[in-house]
């Protein structure tokens, strides 16, 4: 995400100069990426570790391409 970061610092100087702004849009925009990448993974992992038997005592999930399967399967 740092090269993310400078990416966006670099861009922003040409909208707002040299200006402290930057660092603030260079941040915001390594932030969303990197946010909007790990999420669905923290799904995954979250589903996997707070699982509990169904009724009939399986569990719901084999393993987290289980879990990326019914998600895609099942919620979208």
């Amino acid at each position: 995400m740092t090269g993310l970061a400078d990416w966006g610092k670099e861009n922003a100087y040409y909208f707002f100069g040299p200006s402290n702004i930057n660092r603030f849009f260079g941040t915001l925009l390594a932030t969303l990426v990197g946010t909007l990448a790990s999420y669905p993974l923290e799904t995954v992992r979250t589903r996997l570790y707070l699982m509990k038997p169904l009724p009939n005592g399986k569990f719901p999930y084999d393993n987290a391409m289980d879990v990326i399967a019914k998600m895609a399967k099942y919620e979208t």
